[in-house]
């Protein structure tokens, strides 16, 4: 066989399985084939010279935690200084969300009897949303840049609870 690395237009990684089948691609045939998808968002990086804590808009807040922020999570942003060019950013990091198919998902995916993204989740795949607020978390990114570039859908859809390590 061939290992084959392609690139697909989708909003996250389980997309993919749809947009093969938009494509023409028999369902038996996108289990057969696929082993994983990786999805990946490019983030602007908090500035390490000028981070500080600071509270990002309320809005904001209440579309990324809608019962409130979990204990212990805190905020922090690049107030801007001469290394980052008083932009409060400096470089990029990736937000990633990598799906490996496993027999279970693939019999989901046959079957059609499920939610794909719900049977994900329950098999270990951890949405984008959910490493972007690791990385604001770790104070690497902002909740404005995880805004700007993720899909608002995707952020009210996703309702696990972040989890307080890491």
């Amino acid at each position: 066989g061939h290992l084959v690395f392609s690139t697909l237009h989708t909003n996250d990684s389980v997309g993919a399985v749809q947009r093969l089948r938009h494509l023409g691609v028999d369902t038996s045939t996108v289990c057969e084939a696929l082993l994983a998808v990786l999805s990946q968002r490019l983030t602007r990086r908090v500035c390490t010279k000028c981070s500080e804590l600071y509270d990002p808009d309320p809005a904001l807040i209440s579309l990324f935690f809608p019962q409130g922020v979990p204990e212990g999570f805190t905020f922090r942003h690049g107030a801007g200084c001469a290394t980052c060019d008083y932009l409060g950013y400096l470089g990029r990091m990736g937000v990633y969300e990598y799906w490996e198919l496993n027999p279970r998902m693939i019999l989901g995916i046959l079957n059609q009897q499920t939610d794909i993204r719900t049977l994900a989740r329950q098999t270990g795949l951890m949405p984008l949303v959910e490493d972007g607020l690791r990385k604001v978390k770790k104070g690497s990114t902002t909740l404005e840049e995880l805004r700007r570039v993720l899909p608002v859908e995707q952020i009210m859809s996703y309702t696990a609870p972040l989890e307080t390590e890491g």
